[in-house]
């Protein structure tokens, strides 16, 4: 069954689905990371802005509320300079 529209939950649910990915990669791309600098906290400081999103999201069948909560959430756990750069993506 194809699915025909998008709702918040959908649309959380799929973001959850990467952002757990993205969460169980954060030393590989700590060992990858190289700009502007190799610092090597990259995927920790975006796992941790993820972790943040997840945990403080209201999810909502309205796909511009859950979106907006996601954004917020984002924006008050931002971590470092990827963190910060993933938050503002979502906001715009």
């Amino acid at each position: 069954m194809k699915i025909r529209y998008l709702d918040g939950i959908r649309f959380y649910n799929a973001f959850a689905a990467g952002g757990y990915s993205l969460i169980e990669q954060r030393l590989f791309l700590n060992k990858i990371n190289v700009f502007p600098v190799a610092d090597a906290d990259t995927g920790t400081n975006l796992a941790s802005t993820i972790n943040s999103i997840l945990n403080k999201s209201k999810k909502s069948c309205s796909l511009k509320d859950t979106i907006k909560s996601m954004a917020d959430s984002a924006l008050i756990g931002a971590r470092g300079n990827s963190g910060i750069i993933f938050a503002q993506f979502l906001v715009g």
